[in-house]
Formats: structure tokens, sequence, C-alpha cells
């Protein structure tokens, strides 16, 4: 809803792709379907909570393959963890941070006038590596041995939580390579 809101000359100058469940993928193609998006692209992903994992596996590649520079990335989960009133104000705080007409120009330029960035997370979204690294070990050993990063400073660093985010498709580039 909030790319459809008064927001027609956005709408016409991006891509959207949206990442979610086999379970919720017919009411979110209708949805986008229904909102007339000029260039939607939707993937069914397993929902592994705070996850990168969808991202690098389906849509970063469809993105690189069209060339695109920048993208903003969005997932349809319920964060059940929350109860609904923090929830529903965890949703607007995402929303509002990544894809209202402010924050698409914004993070785009960040993105350009720091090209040492990589990804930009809300705020309140970055939570240390280690503490899922149980749940993505195997992803994470592949990336690591697809690049020269170390595994100790890697389990150092802070990753995404909540699957949402913008971001420079360069900084991939070491992925499926």
């Amino acid at each position: 809803e909030a790319l459809t809101n008064n927001q027609s000359d956005i709408r016409n100058t991006i891509d959207l792709y949206v990442s979610t469940t086999s379970e919720q993928f017919e009411p979110v193609k209708q949805i986008l379907q229904s909102q007339k998006w000029p260039s939607v692209k939707i993937f069914k992903v397993k929902n592994c909570g705070r996850d990168i994992a969808p991202f690098l596996l389906h849509l970063l590649p469809a993105i690189q393959n069209i060339g695109h520079n920048y993208f903003v990335k969005v997932h349809t989960k319920a964060s059940l963890h929350l109860q609904q009133k923090t929830r529903d104000s965890w949703s607007k705080h995402l929303i509002e941070s990544l894809l209202t007409p402010h924050a698409i120009e914004a993070n785009q330029k960040e993105l350009q006038t720091h090209p040492f960035l990589g990804l930009l997370a809300p705020a309140g979204c970055l939570m240390p590596m280690s503490l899922t690294v149980h749940e993505n070990i195997d992803h994470l050993k592949k990336l690591l041995w697809q690049s020269s990063i170390e595994g100790a400073w890697a389990l150092q660093q802070r990753f995404i939580a909540g699957s949402m985010y913008a971001g420079r498709t360069q900084t991939f580039d070491f992925i499926n390579k």
C-alpha cells in the first residue's frame, strides 16, 4: 500500500521484487495485480525467520541479471513474536524507512554519496551474527568460502533482522561467480 498511494511516478521507475511464503504467494500476487504494478517479480521462499538467504538465493540473481545498481528488499512476514500493536508499529516503521518516496530517494542518495556502503537497514534491525548462526551455518560457510572474509571476523559482525533493507547490488558481486 505504501508504494501505491500517490506514487505513480515512482512505480514507473522501479521494478518490484517480492519474496513471500508459498502459503502467502497467491494472496500477495492478487494484491500486486490489483495494484497494477508495471514491473513485479514474486518469489516463493521458505520462512526461516531472520534470514538473508531468500534474498541471496532468489532475488539477488534476478536483480543482477537485469543489471540494477540499487534495490529495496521487502519480505512479507507476520513477526508473530511481537504483540499486535507492536507488530503494527514495527511494520509501519519498516515501510516508512524503505518504501515512502522520501525513503527511496534518501536511501538511493546515501548509497550514491557513500560508495563504501553496501546495505542500509532501518533503525533497530541490526542483530549480532552469533545470535542465530546455528540456523544459517551452512549458508554462512558457503558465503565465506566464496569470499575472502574470515570466519572469526564474520561472527563478530551484525546482520539485518527483519529481511527488509535497501542496498547496492555490487555489494554481492562475489556471490554466484
